[in-house]
């Protein structure tokens, strides 16, 4: 299955669409403020400025290095860690207080327990060693957290080869300012949650109108127990019939299976092909869940979605808001309310930004890890759309700058895990310069080509002499024909490749024939090797003309300049 934008889907499909009910209204986007405690004892504020005192000593023991030269960067990755456990704390804290007392109670065990296994070593290290003694960083999370991220590779340091004394007394600072902010949120349980206070009132609201059903999002499992054990425990006051779901548990009010598909279908029926075998008096209101919902669900019976928290990569909420926004919805308008942690949001965009610069940061001084990098321009003007209720309908219809394919390769990257999921030894055996052949035909770029053109996936061999702003560097894509560069925009060739290529599941025997009878004769130049030297002369930075041309497939491959590599390459013949 291959997930959609409205507007590729008005693209490909336009016939079909007349033929069939459209999609439903989006209304302008509702917000609220997140606020901490009823008391207003307690604010969000006041957790993030002792938050951000932690140092998180734990995860940079090579700081404490007796003898830092016998190892290689030994702080390779550390700082990186730190700055995913400060983002963590900070998603935490914007998700749910509960979320967060998890978190800095899992925290502080880690810690206390490395403390105690410095007091054990130095009190016993004359006469034993101590079993524990390699500092080990790994910790289990669930599904839907990024509590603790593993370092695969990492150093393993014994206590004995640190200055543990000094180290032992940095945790204790770390651990004294766990402690007070778990002081600061313990009192603050469900009776005093002011931002579940609001949620109860959505929820009760709801219960009102013509479509009953609401389906509340959250980035963590924690999270959406809480809310799930917390609702339930109101039921009698909302009248309703309430399901969770997260990656590993599900959860259902209404006696009957709990299992993920069964609660889905007590959620949307009508949106699964179930009416028949549901009892309207059985079926599910409220459904809580994680992104595990995010992509692939068809849940349009549902007219409204609720973000509890916010995820960093706005496309994601307009990715939670397509599980209801679907063809052939029964209901004429959709909407989506999301709670924010500050009333202000260029503030908002501020702490982002300061949070992803450090992990930045700590990237440049040489993390392996995946890091989470700053908002684009455009990732921070999605935001400001939906934070000020502006019109969500042509996020992906006519506005270029919002497009939400401009936003993210999530739809092209899921389509490739799958792919590499399921033909990764094929893959492995495939060498470099693979090509393929297509007919050219299904897209307006190529419908009055003249000539014959190509895509070229390029990747960089050597380091850049500049910084490199390119997003899927080292690889370069690249679309090219007789009269130059067509474009490198690779959400564009994505596209092209796609509308090219999805439709053929065997091969254009007559056409690869044709291709291989082509570049194989020696008589005269073929048009592929110019195509490849002005690819690869653009990516460059420079124009080289050709120095002569071979005759064979595997010339093309191997006349990259030494910076480059040809990884694959699609020919689209000339018509």
């Amino acid at each position: 299955t291959i997930a959609r934008s409205r507007k590729q889907i008005s693209d490909f499909y336009l016939k079909d669409m007349e033929a069939i009910q459209g999609f439903p209204k989006r209304s302008p986007p509702q917000n609220e403020v997140g606020e901490i405690d009823l008391q207003m004892a307690v604010s969000f504020a006041d957790i993030l400025a002792k938050m951000e005192k932690v140092e998180f000593h734990l995860y940079r023991p090579s700081k404490y290095l007796i003898d830092p030269d016998a190892y290689n960067r030994p702080e390779r990755g550390e700082e990186a860690l730190v700055g995913l456990m400060r983002t963590n704390l900070l998603k935490r804290l914007e998700s749910s207080v509960d979320s967060l007392q998890i978190t800095l109670g899992k925290v502080a065990a880690k810690i206390d327990e490395q403390i105690k296994q410095i007091e054990d070593y130095s009190e016993f290290s004359e006469d034993r060693h101590i079993d524990g003694s390699e500092v080990v960083f790994d910790e289990d999370g669930d599904d839907d957290s990024d509590l603790v991220v593993s370092r695969k590779g990492k150093n393993k340091f014994r206590i004995s080869e640190l200055r543990y004394d000094e180290w032992r007394k940095d945790l204790q600072d770390d651990l004294a300012l766990i402690r007070r902010l778990e002081d600061m949120v313990r009192d603050v349980d469900e009776r005093r949650d002011a931002k579940l206070a609001k949620l109860f009132d959505i929820i009760k609201r709801k219960t009102y109108g013509r479509n009953r059903k609401l389906l509340v999002f959250t980035v963590y499992a924690d999270t959406a127990n809480y809310l799930y054990e917390a609702l339930v425990r109101r039921q009698g006051k909302l009248g309703v019939e309430i399901g969770k779901v997260t990656g590993t548990s599900a959860a259902f009010t209404k006696a009957g299976e709990e299992e993920f598909n069964n609660i889905l279908d007590h959620f949307a029926p009508y949106a699964r092909n179930r009416r028949e075998k549901i009892d309207p008096d059985d079926e599910i209101d409220l459904l809580i869940a994680t992104d595990c919902l995010a992509e692939g669900q068809n849940l349009h019976d549902c007219d409204m979605i609720v973000n509890f928290d916010i995820h960093w990569n706005p496309v994601r909420l307009i990715q939670r808001l397509g599980r209801i926004d679907r063809i052939g919805s029964k209901n004429n308008e959709i909407g989506m309310l999301s709670f924010w942690p500050l009333e202000d949001l260029n503030q908002y965009l501020q702490l982002e930004r300061r949070v992803k610069t450090r992990m930045a940061l700590a990237s440049a001084v040489g993390s392996e890890e995946d890091l989470l990098t700053p908002m684009t321009e455009a990732d921070q003007a999605l935001t400001r759309k939906i934070r000020e209720g502006g019109e969500l309908a042509d996020l992906e219809e006519g506005n270029e700058a919002l497009s939400i394919s401009d936003l993210t390769m999530d739809y092209f990257l899921v389509q490739l895990l799958r792919y590499i999921d399921k033909h990764k030894e094929e893959l492995e055996a495939t060498p470099l310069g693979a090509y393929a052949v297509t007919d050219g035909q299904g897209h307006e770029f190529t419908k009055d080509a003249k000539s014959a053109s190509a895509i070229f996936l390029l990747r960089s061999l050597e380091e850049p002499e500049q910084q490199v702003k390119a997003g899927l560097y080292p690889f370069h894509l690249v679309l090219v024909d007789e009269r130059g560069v067509r474009t490198t925009s690779a959400r564009h060739i994505l596209q092209i490749y796609e509308q090219l290529c999805s439709s053929k599941d065997k091969p254009l025997t007559a056409l690869c024939d044709a291709f291989t009878k082509m570049v194989t004769d020696s008589s005269k130049p073929s048009p592929y090797h110019q195509l490849l030297e002005m690819a690869v002369g653009h990516v460059l930075r420079e124009q080289r003309p050709a120095n002569g041309w071979g005759n064979a497939v595997e010339e093309i491959k191997l006349r990259v300049k030494d910076a480059l590599e040809l990884v694959t390459w699609l020919v689209i013949p000339k018509p």
